[in-house]
């Protein structure tokens, strides 16, 4: 049986294979790519593939043994949805452990009768990257280290490898067909903290306290440090510049990590696929 469940960004679950949301059917199994491509004297010659803004949709049961429950259930759906949309905040709808990110943004209602306990909702979903994303999350920390972890407090239940390598030289295996998008998340204290992963060096010139971390982030190109009260400063300024970027991908394989011991750090991989992976 398939697990299906939208989470908004303030952490609230919808389930929607068990009561009172019972999907029915949808198109968010199947996808379609837009192309590029120039005319030649031979015919057409296919330039590119490109994964656009896409629209979903799901139908949905909705119903409850009463009707102060069916009524609750509609109003609670509808508040944990367009919270995110209000805030501009994707939530994630999650497959089998794999989440796109996305907005449920409309809703059509049919099957609908005055003192009945049940409808039909149509949902309308929308992707600025339609893509299902699995995480692998490996901690690294330096040798001597306390292996206890007291920092790691994930804000989601992740499908993770989990594994800490206690030396300066570590590996990473992408066992991907595609080049994946990576979250460096560092730990201070540290002081111009650099991790060299594949050859490139992903470095940014700023000082790390104890408590702060550092959030290097390829998927939006941002560099953020987090201060022990909570508050966000920007080091996008303050990254390492050459002919490579910082944020370049991980490429599938077996990638060499590289770090000067001081301090530890968490790398997690967001492997992309187009449809989420039957399982």
């Amino acid at each position: 049986m398939m697990e299906i469940y939208y989470l908004n960004a303030r952490g609230e679950k919808l389930n929607l294979v068990e009561w009172p949301y019972r999907i029915q059917t949808g198109d968010i199994l199947n996808y379609k790519k837009s192309y590029t491509f120039f005319n030649a004297s031979h015919g057409g010659v296919i330039q590119g593939f490109n994964s656009e803004v896409s629209e979903r949709n799901v139908v949905l049961t909705v119903a409850a043994r009463t009707m102060d429950e069916y009524y609750n259930s509609l109003n609670h759906f509808y508040s944990v949805v367009d919270s995110d949309v209000v805030n501009l905040t994707p939530g994630r709808l999650y497959v089998n452990g794999q989440y796109m990110r996305c907005y449920i943004f409309g809703s059509e209602k049919t099957e609908w009768e005055y003192g009945c306990n049940f409808l039909d909702n149509t949902i309308f979903i929308v992707s600025g990257n339609p893509q299902w994303v699995t995480e692998s999350i490996k901690a690294f920390h330096p040798v001597g280290s306390d292996t206890g972890y007291p920092y790691l407090d994930y804000p989601y239940d992740y499908d993770y490898d989990y594994a800490p390598d206690i030396i300066s030289v570590g590996h990473i295996n992408l066992d991907h067909y595609a080049p994946c998008k990576y979250l460096l998340k560092i730990y201070g204290p540290a002081i111009n903290p650099a991790v060299t992963i594949g050859g490139i060096v992903r470095q940014v010139y700023t000082t790390l306290e104890a408590g702060q971390y550092l959030l290097i982030d390829s998927r939006d190109k941002t560099v953020k440090r987090v201060l022990n009260d909570g508050a966000v400063l920007s080091e996008f300024d303050n990254r390492r510049r050459g002919t490579k970027s910082i944020f370049e991908p991980i490429i599938p394989g077996m990638n060499e990590i590289t770090w000067n011991n001081a301090f530890g750090f968490d790398l997690t991989l967001f492997i992309e696929r187009s449809e989420p992976e039957w399982r």
